[in-house]
């Protein structure tokens, strides 16, 4: 009981299947923004590269 206690006076607990669970679904949503962001990036890549849109030389942007 004693250990419990300094879990809890610590504002840390130990990995009970709740803890666990809420980091399982903090990862799946991480991972899942991120998925989505990165299809974005790529769907948008590959339509500009479909359209022909050529960008601008590094020496072209002043």
């Amino acid at each position: 009981m004693r250990i419990l206690n300094l879990f809890a006076e610590a504002g840390t607990a130990p990995l009970t299947p709740r803890t666990l669970l809420d980091g399982a679904l903090t990862v799946a949503v991480v991972v899942g923004a991120l998925v989505l962001y990165l299809g974005n990036a790529l769907s948008a890549a590959l339509r500009a590269r479909r359209e022909g849109y050529e960008p601008r030389p590094p020496s072209a942007r002043f």
